[in-house]
């Protein structure tokens, strides 16, 4: 199995020589920060990591995306809300009021509408629907 790491990290300390951004080497110049993309460092500033990336390539196990499919016992019932005004286009439109992640599969709800769940809230806009797939994504597209 063949893997490849890569690390990025951006180092700002004092006297060290400016980088261009995917450059492996410094660039001589002490002029003062320009548009060109390459960052200069100012006396008297501490030593900071800014940022840290990391991407891996290399195989891994299949993966069966199949355990975030909605539950089998996932009803439109169950995962209606209720509903609220919300103000679209320029006024207040009765808004239905959907659990996002107790839809079943399959399902398709007309905008206006939204769809809450503990980390994210989508809105379907008048016009438009959202059909949940197979794996439980909602697909918002016009109507």
């Amino acid at each position: 199995m063949r893997r490849l790491l890569l690390i990025t990290a951006l180092l700002l300390a004092h006297g060290a020589p400016a980088l261009r951004a995917g450059q492996d080497r410094p660039v001589q110049d002490s002029r003062p920060l320009q548009a060109d993309g390459v960052v200069r460092l100012l006396p008297g500033l501490a030593v900071r990591l800014v940022s840290l990336r990391v991407a891996a390539i290399g195989r891994r196990p299949a993966f069966d995306f199949s355990v975030f499919a909605p539950d089998s016992s996932a009803s439109l019932e169950k995962a209606t809300a209720g509903s609220r005004q919300v103000w679209f286009d320029g006024g207040w439109r009765a808004t239905s009021v959907w659990s996002r992640l107790a839809l079943p599969a399959g399902a398709a709800i007309e905008g206006p509408a939204i769809l809450e769940q503990p980390d994210a809230t989508t809105v379907i806009e008048p016009g438009h629907v959202g059909r949940v797939d197979a794996l439980g994504n909602v697909i918002v597209e016009p109507a």
